[in-house]
C-alpha cells in the first residue's frame, strides 16, 4: 500500500515541468484569483451571518490543509519536512487566521492578521521558489498542496476585505509592525533551535539564505520594511477604493 501511495504522490516522475512564471504557474494564479473574485461577488449582498459562515469555512480549510500536509508528506518526499513547521509568515498566518476567527478574545486582532497573511501569500504565490525545487510536475502533490494552501490564504484575505467581514482602519495599523516584529522573533527562535551543520533553516527569510538581498543581519530590517510597507500599501489601496465608492454612492 505504501508503494502505491508513493506512486500517487510522486513529485517528479510525471510529464511537464513547473517553473516560475511558466504557463502552469500563471494558470494556478488565475484559478486562485478567479475563485476569490467569484466568491467575493457572491457574498457582496449576503447577510453578515452568511459571510461569517463562509469565512469560518475558509479558516477551517486553511488549518485542515496545513495539518493534512504532515500526513501526506511521507508519501511525497518520504519524510516529514521540518521546514513546514509554523515559523514562516504564511504557515503561521494560516494558524493565526483560524485562531482569530474562532477565539473571541483574540478576534480583535483579525484585521492585522488578515492583511499580513494576504501580503505574505501574494509574495509567495507570485514567486514560490521553494515549490519549484528540482523542477516538479505541475500536477504533483507538492505543487498542488502549495497552491491550495496559499490559494485559500489569498482567497480568505480578498473576501475578507471586499465584503462586510473586515473593515480596515488606519488607527489600528500600528498592530502590523508589532505583528511583523513578533513573527520575526518567532522565526529567529525557530532558525536558532533547528538549524545545525546538516540543515540550515531560513524561516521568515531573515538569515538571507533563501534571498541574499542584504548582507548579514540587515536582512531582518529588510524583511520588516518589506512586510510592513506592503501592508501599508494594502491599507492605502483599501482607503482609496473605499473613498471612491463612497463618493459614487452619494
Amino acid at each position: 500500500m505504501y508503494d502505491i501511495m508513493l506512486d500517487i504522490f510522486d513529485s517528479y516522475n510525471k510529464p511537464f515541468v513547473m517553473k516560475a512564471f511558466s504557463i502552469w504557474h500563471i494558470l494556478y494564479l488565475l484559478i486562485i484569483i478567479g475563485v476569490a473574485i467569484i466568491l467575493s461577488i457572491k457574498l457582496q449582498k449576503k447577510p453578515t451571518e452568511k459571510v461569517e459562515k463562509t469565512m469560518r469555512i475558509l479558516a477551517g480549510l486553511i488549518l485542515g490543509v496545513y495539518i493534512l500536509d504532515f500526513f501526506c508528506m511521507p508519501f511525497s518526499i518520504e519524510r516529514i519536512s521540518v521546514d513546514k513547521l509554523p515559523f514562516h509568515f504564511c504557515t503561521l498566518g494560516g494558524i493565526l487566521i483560524f485562531v482569530t476567527r474562532f477565539n473571541t478574545k483574540l478576534r480583535k486582532y483579525k484585521e492585522c492578521v488578515t492583511v499580513l497573511a494576504l501580503v505574505a501569500t501574494l509574495m509567495y504565490t507570485v514567486y514560490p521558489s521553494s515549490a519549484f525545487n528540482n523542477s516538479p510536475s505541475p500536477f504533483c502533490y507538492s505543487v498542488i498542496q502549495t497552491f491550495v494552501f496559499h490559494g485559500l490564504l489569498l482567497i480568505n484575505g480578498v473576501v475578507a476585505l471586499t465584503t462586510s467581514d473586515t473593515k480596515l482602519s488606519f488607527k489600528k495599523f500600528y498592530e502590523i509592525p508589532i505583528l511583523v516584529t513578533a513573527i520575526i522573533v518567532w522565526a529567529f527562535i525557530g532558525n536558532t533551535l533547528y538549524s545545525h551543520e546538516g540543515s540550515q533553516y531560513d524561516w521568515g527569510f531573515i538569515r538571507g539564505i533563501s534571498f541574499p538581498a542584504l548582507p548579514g543581519n540587515w536582512m531582518i530590517l529588510g524583511v520588516f520594511v518589506a512586510f510592513t510597507g506592503s501592508c501599508a500599501l494594502v491599507y492605502l489601496i483599501y482607503y482609496l477604493v473605499e473613498r471612491k465608492l463612497n463618493k459614487q454612492s452619494n
